[in-house]
């Protein structure tokens, strides 16, 4: 008789420390998850500062291009203007107009250019958000699934104490 007794209480102690290693394991998994979605939000800010990065080094550098074909201009026509060739008209203003249209489409490739690190700089950061708020939502779930595997845990030795006969030391015939 007090092998049923004995056995019930065991029963039910398993039980409660099954609930109570499941809530456990998941408060772990849930703070490795934690972990690495605090990561990915510092890997998304990385990325966005290396897209402003490379927009100012864009800017910068096309402001710079711009500047040395600014000044290569005006020492070609000084020395143009120089050695008595007309430097308004004719062949001379074909080529400073030349020169002015290549310096202005290579100002714009180093913008397109450094327009699409950006855009790759963002994709990253898109990416390393999307992977945060994922890591996220699996800790809320693996701590959902630890309260439920708790509950399970309690509620299954709550279901073993109301099908033991505590006073007659044997089981409830079902």
């Amino acid at each position: 008789m007090c092998g049923a007794m004995a056995g019930a209480i065991l029963q039910m102690g398993g039980q409660i420390f099954s609930g109570i290693a499941q809530d456990r394991h998941a408060k772990a998994e849930a703070e490795a998850l934690r972990s690495q979605e605090a990561a990915a939000n510092v890997n998304a800010k990385a990325q966005m500062a290396k897209a402003e990065d490379a927009s100012e080094r864009g800017r910068e550098e096309a402001s710079g291009y711009r500047e040395d074909a600014r000044q290569l201009a005006s020492s070609q026509r000084v020395a143009a203007g120089a050695s008595g060739i007309e430097t308004d008209s004719g062949s001379a203003r074909l080529l400073y107009n030349d020169a002015a249209e290549r310096a202005d489409d290579n100002i714009g490739n180093i913008l397109v250019n450094a327009g699409r690190e950006r855009a790759g700089h963002e994709s990253g950061y898109v990416s390393y958000k999307n992977q945060a708020n994922n890591y996220g939502m699996e800790a809320q779930n693996a701590r959902k699934a630890g309260k439920a595997g708790l509950f399970t845990g309690l509620l299954g030795a709550a279901t073993t104490a109301t099908s033991f006969d505590w006073r007659n030391n044997k089981w409830h015939k079902g």
